[in-house]
């Protein structure tokens, strides 16, 4: 339980929280981009408009990836098997799932996510910040057709409703359960959701974003605080390798491993990794916000950097907490990091790693609301009343909202009778539904022969085949009686990864066979879809040419003020005129070097515990 010293540091937090939030919808700043690809209002509330800044996006894209759900599940399974789960997106619970019998974690984001942000800012954004749109379902219509639009809304919306919303209610409960005691722990869960959803409401995206960059610094300062103590508390590394199985250090696992086979990771986690962090709107939506392909491509790079941390921020302090709890960890290796909280943390920085905690929950819930609010405003209620007003719309969004938040109230009561196996299940339904939407997106993109029959045939083959996996799991068990035939085999017991993979091969083959069988003499892509393929006679990626020549503009003018040589302030701006110019004219070898960096790294930690 937190002392009232604590306590006040938690209610500092929310009270800054709230303040930056509220701060953004009155005081929003410089507007001059904010009626690009839609109405200024409108703009303005869903996508920040369109004139946030890079650090802003970085900061946005790693606190709305990081939840409570991976305080829970990340630490958990660093205490259950140590640093194999870094290498997963998504796992399943199993039954020979390591020596604690805990669950194994659910929504897990590895290092080698870097790479996938990265391939986000290079591939993907020159292509989404040119259509112009809102949503990703918005970008199927405009490169397909009407109705992938609308199925992939449907998909969206229900899954972050049913199954995001209660995995993060799930493990806030855990959090609050240790840290706040059982009797505070769902009221605790209202004050978060009215709280979140009181600044999402009022503030829209750019209150949700800046709200986040708070958030990344308290996540970052919290956690590292805690590593350092739990280090001390262990003997740091050197103790923590004497203390655990040998195993607990190696990413990398045979083939026939029951939870990390190496074969799943190289063949189906890119395929996850590639959904969430390529064409899921809660993530995609902040690049969209970005006011130049420059910021959101520097955006991505910096997220990319700080997705290095969760490894050492959330997995390591699970395995300290397995050699300072070994007993609680047999119990329930979910409470890990809680628990460290509660036993290590002195006065004071208990409240600000809680706050931390708080931080994830908040983070995740809003990025929720605003991106699902979104999709309702931009793809159901704008598509069915093409007249409304941008006051109209972001009303409609602002209900929405709350629509959104008494759903995630309403799951409150529900989500104590969840059992592990269940909650795995709610949360296995991104895996299940990922490979059609990433091959509508890939190939959409990269490959001209595609057509919208192709594309929304393959999304509901996918989608089908996959939710068939998950009601045969739930009648049958998840567990190979050894008598199953090959299908059985393949459909319902194969591990996870592989099936993504299986699933991805099925869906490339339908939307290419679909789209020749369909293709009649004389299709062609129309102007419009032309700019959102890929275009291999140009040097560079598609760029936004309004938006870059604004940017060029700003630093010419900045080169343009008169200076005078005769103090130190007017040679500190000719120094930096010229350090503007420089990067001006190198910014993409400077990003290109910085990206490539960042994939040493990746690769470097893995090797290093390979």
């Amino acid at each position: 339980m937190l002392g009232w010293v604590d306590v006040a540091v938690v209610v500092l937090y929310l009270v800054l929280v709230l303040a930056i939030g509220l701060g953004a919808r009155f005081f929003p700043g410089s507007s001059s981009s904010s009626s690009k690809g839609g109405g200024k209002d409108v703009a303005e509330y869903f996508l920040a408009g369109r004139n946030v800044a890079w650090w802003a996006v970085g900061m946005s894209l790693f606190s709305s990836n990081i939840g409570s759900e991976h305080f829970v599940g990340l630490a958990g399974s660093g205490a259950a098997s140590g640093l194999a789960v870094a290498h997963f997106e998504y796992v399943y619970d199993s039954p020979h799932h390591g020596p604690v019998g805990s669950l194994t974690p659910v929504n897990l984001r590895r290092i080698n996510s870097a790479v996938f942000v990265l391939l986000l800012g290079w591939l993907f954004v020159p292509y989404y910040l040119s259509s112009k749109v809102f949503t990703m379902p918005e970008y199927l219509e405009k490169r397909f057709n009407k109705y992938c639009r609308s199925w992939l809304a449907a998909v969206c919306m229900v899954e972050y409703v049913i199954a995001k919303i209660s995995v993060s209610l799930y493990a806030g409960a855990i959090i609050f359960k240790v840290v706040l005691g059982v009797s505070s722990q769902w009221v605790s869960a209202v004050c978060i959701l009215v709280a979140t959803a009181l600044y999402t409401v009022i503030g829209g995206l750019r209150a949700v974003m800046y709200t986040e960059v708070l958030q990344t610094v308290i996540l970052v300062a919290g956690a590292a605080i805690l590593l350092v103590i739990g280090m001390v508390n262990v003997g740091g590394l050197p103790g923590l390798r004497q203390e655990l199985p040998d195993y607990y250090f190696h990413m990398f696992r045979g083939a026939d491993d029951p939870n990390f086979p190496w074969t799943g990771i190289l063949l189906g986690y890119p395929i996850n990794a590639m959904w969430y962090w390529c064409t899921d709107q809660v993530i995609v939506q902040r690049v969209l916000a970005a006011d130049n392909i420059e910021s959101a491509r520097s955006g991505t790079i910096l997220a990319g950097y700080l997705k290095l941390l969760p490894l050492f921020m959330l997995v390591m302090p699970g395995m300290i907490a397995r050699v300072l709890f070994p007993q609680e960890m047999a119990e329930d290796s979910n409470t890990a990091y809680p628990l460290l909280v509660v036993k290590l943390m002195p006065v004071g920085l208990a409240g600000l790693v809680v706050a931390a905690m708080l931080a994830a929950l908040m983070s995740s819930f809003a990025s929720l609301f605003n991106s699902c609010s979104t999709i309702f405003m931009n793809d159901v209620y704008r598509k069915y009343r093409p007249q409304s007003s941008d006051k109209e719309l972001v009303v409609a969004g602002r209900v929405a909202t709350l629509a959104i938040m008494c759903c995630g109230l309403l799951w409150i009561p529900v989500v104590p009778h969840l059992s592990k196996q269940l909650y795995v299940y709610l949360q296995s339904v991104q895996g299940c539904l990922s490979p059609p939407i990433v091959v509508v997106f890939v190939f959409g993109i990269f490959s001209t022969f595609t057509n919208g029959q192709g594309a929304f045939a393959c999304l509901v083959f996918g989608h089908v085949l996959g939710v068939l996996r998950l009601g045969l799991r739930l009648w049958f068990g998840t567990v190979d009686p050894g008598d199953s035939n090959w299908i059985m085999r393949l459909v319902v017991y194969s591990h996870f990864l592989h099936f993504i993979f299986f699933t991805f091969a099925c869906c490339v083959a339908v939307i290419f066979g679909v789209s020749w069988f369909t293709r009649k003499a004389g299709d062609a892509l129309t102007k419009e879809q032309t700019k959102l393929v890929w275009n291999k006679d140009k040097e560079e990626d598609i760029v936004i040419e309004e938006e870059n020549e604004q940017w060029e503009e700003k630093l010419a003018e900045e080169e343009r003020r008169p200076l005078v040589a005769t103090t130190d302030a007017a040679q500190a701006k000719i120094g930096g005129g010229q350090w503007q110019r420089w990067f001006r004219e190198h910014r993409r070898e400077v990003k290109v070097g910085l990206s490539v960096l960042l994939v040493v790294c990746v690769y470097s930690v893995e090797f290093i515990f390979r």
